[in-house]
């Protein structure tokens, strides 16, 4: 497993603590094939290698032991925005 640091912006040299990230087996698997698919192209080599860089960190976990918390793909989320106060809800879905 790789260290949980990271750095804010490429220009900058301090640390930042990553937060954990928890996924199923299932989603792991379609993400994971999703981003190696994208390494051929030129345009979304960088957002590609991020999601493997990630997916390489996570906890991966059993489809039926993943936590009624955590976020995966199907999840539908409500979110709020601390600054504005918006409010709005989404469905975390796979491109394509």
């Amino acid at each position: 497993m790789r260290a949980n640091v990271t750095y804010a912006r490429a220009d900058l040299w301090y640390p930042v603590k990553l937060p954990p990230v928890m996924i199923s087996e299932t989603d792991r698997e379609r993400l994971a094939s999703i981003a190696t698919a994208a390494l051929t192209d030129r345009w979304r080599t960088a957002a590609a290698s991020n999601l493997l860089r990630e997916l390489d960190r996570a906890t991966i976990v059993p489809d039926a032991q993943l936590p009624a918390n955590v976020v995966a793909v199907h999840s539908r989320v409500h979110l709020r925005d601390n600054i504005t106060g918006k409010e709005s809800r989404i469905t975390l879905v796979l491109p394509g």
